[in-house]
C-alpha cells in the first residue's frame, strides 16, 4: 500500500485472499477511493473507522465470517453498513486514524486505468 497511498485509486480489489482484518488507517492511506472488494475473505470485524471514509460508496463482504454485523444489515448496502460502523466507534476516538510509517512496506506496482473513477 505504500505505493498508492495518497493516490487516485479508485477500486482497491482484495477479493479471496484470507486477510483476516482491515488496518484502521486504511481511509487515511486511500482516502479518494470509491470501491473496496473484500469478499471471500476472513474478516471477523470491521474497525469503525471504515464507516467515516466518505469518498467509498460500495465494499463487498459477502464470504467473510463477520461478527457483529447481520446479514440483514450487509443486504442494505455500503450506507447502512457504515452508519453501523460510525455508531460503533468509541466515544472521544479520532475518526481517521493516521498513516503508519509505510516506508519500509513492500511496493506495490500502480496501474493507471487511463481515467477518472
Amino acid at each position: 500500500l505504500a505505493s498508492v497511498a495518497g493516490t487516485g485509486l479508485c477500486t482497491l480489489n482484495l477479493e479471496g485472499n484470507q486477510i483476516a482484518s482491515v488496518p484502521e488507517w486504511l481511509p487515511s492511506a486511500l482516502p479518494r477511493l470509491r470501491t473496496l472488494l473484500l469478499s471471500n475473505n476472513d474478516l471477523g470485524m470491521l474497525p469503525p473507522e471504515l464507516g467515516f471514509w466518505e469518498s467509498v460508496q460500495a465494499v463487498s463482504l459477502v464470504g467473510n465470517p463477520l461478527r457483529g454485523i447481520r446479514q440483514a444489515l450487509l443486504a442494505k448496502g455500503w450506507p447502512a453498513i457504515a452508519s453501523h460502523l460510525r455508531d460503533r466507534l468509541p466515544e472521544g476516538a479520532s475518526e481517521l486514524a493516521p498513516l503508519p510509517d509505510l516506508s519500509r512496506a513492500p511496493q506495490i506496482a500502480e496501474r493507471s486505468p487511463g481515467g477518472a473513477c
